[in-house]
């Protein structure tokens, strides 16, 4: 709501679903589309009912077997990320007898997307992709953004390619936006940022359908992360805090051996003594640090940590398989009600897999 009061009327708002698969049933209907990028998003978004209409589908990496589906299914928008793609999606939907309406996705010099030259060529030979109807422009140069000279330059590059192209009737593009996520943190430019985003769109507003494309602004506050101290040991003078959840429950984007360290809230703290200490987890690796260095109430074994902002990416992008212990239980507060969506899962199983022996 806050984001759609500061943006044109005519912008859309797209949710990037890897961000937070558990956020789709609550925040589909708020949006105007879902981005997914999988095989394994488009069984979650056709198990919830999501229409074809509201999906917008992309991915780096596409299998011939992938296309050949994708070219089957009324997706709203496929966005082109390479020739390759361009000329096997054509190829299947000539075959379907169906036409395609795809976005080509501008890299911005990494391995995503298209060259500029490459994009020129699919929209010069046109004849050559009849079963593709290009309907605008993809463009996403990274995350974490809080600089609003390198936004502003952003979005010159996009209004650049625009004006080359008579073709363009749309155009969508993640800013990127960084979240505060840990108290170190202080991002000054946001709202500078943010009222640059409104602006730009503004401006594009006038010529092109818009649609922002957001994946941690939207997830990154919608979650917590609980844990519970098992023991408090000191080490050389070092005080160390073991939990039962470590880095193969919780990722922050950029964090570093515990820095920077997150947002931590104690609900059931007894002292109110404090002391340095660092968190670390329940693996057998020295990196497996949720925050090092950061003035926390003594606690006692049971009392529990809360890690707030881990809304985003943390809750699928951690390494939930390694050292086979269970991943964590998914809960969902809706007003006065608690749901399960996910019960604790032992991971040994998936670790066994099929190569059981009969020792």
């Amino acid at each position: 709501k806050n984001l759609r009061s500061i943006l044109p009327a005519s912008t859309r708002i797209c949710y990037a679903l890897k961000a937070n698969t558990w956020l789709l049933p609550f925040v589909k209907d708020s949006v105007d589309y879902i981005e997914i990028c999988s095989p394994g998003e488009i069984e979650i978004v056709r198990a919830l009912n999501v229409s074809y209409n509201n999906i917008i589908i992309d991915g780096v990496c596409r299998t011939q077997c992938e296309l050949m589906d994708l070219a089957a299914a009324p997706f709203h928008r496929t966005v082109i990320e390479s020739l390759r793609q361009a000329e096997s999606l054509n190829h299947y939907a000539e075959q379907n007898k169906t036409m395609k309406n795809v976005l080509l996705r501008l890299s911005n010099g990494s391995q995503f997307g298209m060259s500029l030259d490459d994009i020129k060529y699919l929209i010069n030979n046109a004849k050559n992709f009849p079963a593709l109807n290009v309907k605008g422009l993809h463009a996403y140069f990274g995350t974490r953004n809080k600089n609003p000279d390198m936004l502003s330059k952003n979005f010159d590059t996009i209004k650049k390619v625009l004006s080359n192209f008579e073709v363009f009737q749309e155009i969508e593009f993640g800013p990127g936006l960084a979240v505060v996520q840990s108290p170190s943190q202080s991002y000054e430019n946001f709202i500078e940022c943010l009222n640059l985003v409104a602006e730009s769109f503004a401006e594009l507003a006038q010529k092109y359908i818009t649609v922002i494309e957001c994946g941690r602004l939207l997830a990154a506050n919608t979650g917590i992360y609980v844990t519970s101290l098992v023991e408090r040991k000191t080490i050389d003078g070092k005080i160390f805090y073991i939990t039962d959840g470590g880095h193969n429950h919780l990722v922050y984007d950029g964090m570093y051996y515990g820095h920077p360290a997150p947002f931590i809230f104690q609900p059931d703290h007894k002292s109110n003594e404090r002391e340095i200490v660092s968190v670390c987890g329940a693996l057998c690796a020295e990196s497996d640090i949720s925050a090092k260095g950061v003035e926390l109430f003594v606690m006692n074994e049971g009392e529990k940590l809360i890690f707030m902002s881990a809304g985003a990416y943390s809750i699928t992008e951690c390494p939930a398989l390694f050292l086979s212990r269970s991943m964590p239980a998914v809960l969902c507060r809706e007003r006065d009600k608690i749901h399960t969506l996910r019960e604790h899962i032992p991971t040994w199983p998936l670790n066994l897999g099929g190569n059981a022996v009969d020792l």
